[in-house]
């Protein structure tokens, strides 16, 4: 969706900006691990919400224990999504 923005803004009536904002995070070990557990979190109500996975299916509280088990002592690196802003205002 993030590069489709300006012709998603135009089709409402809005005038796009013509400059987008990115931003990815690229991370490893705990730090990268932390980032994941919290970014879940804050995702948990909206995971729940739209009946992606169930509070038990997340299970937040081992969530990192988790992650640790699968990547091993050094972990992987990783990639977040990449993250596209973007702004328009309405027509005079």
């Amino acid at each position: 969706m993030g590069m489709r923005l300006p012709a998603t803004f135009a089709e409402a009536g809005l005038l796009p900006n013509p400059n987008l904002d990115s931003e990815v995070a690229i991370g490893v070990g705990e730090e990268a691990i932390r980032r994941i557990v919290d970014l879940t979190r804050s995702f948990l109500p909206g995971i729940i919400a739209t009946g992606v996975a169930t509070e038990e299916e997340v299970d937040i509280d081992t969530l990192a224990e988790r992650l640790r088990a699968d990547t091993g002592a050094v972990g992987r690196v990783t990639f977040w999504p990449t993250v596209v802003g973007a702004f328009a205002t309405k027509p005079g």
